[in-house]
């Protein structure tokens, strides 16, 4: 005889055990970031300078690859700008 999980524990209980870990994932990584932070910050009273954080290593930025020109364009685009030539 098989006994579903899901008809044992009910959806509720998978959908709440999968909360769980992300949410105690996600508390993981924010200490890890906080302590790189904290690290960081000391290193940086002694002299030594980091060129990322922990957290740009787990969530780079994604890279623009927008010319000069493009990006002022998008700028004065959003801020209602025009650019009139003599």
């Amino acid at each position: 005889m098989r006994v579903d999980l899901l008809e044992l524990l009910g959806p509720g209980h998978l959908s709440d055990a999968l909360w769980g870990a992300m949410e105690a994932d996600r508390q993981r990584q924010l200490y890890r970031v906080y302590v790189t932070d904290v690290l960081s910050a000391i290193a940086g009273q002694l002299g030594v300078k980091f060129n990322k954080r922990y957290f740009d290593l787990l969530h780079p930025a994604p890279e623009d690859n927008r010319t000069a020109a493009e990006i002022a364009a998008d700028v004065m685009a959003r801020a209602g700008l025009t650019f009139a030539e003599d």
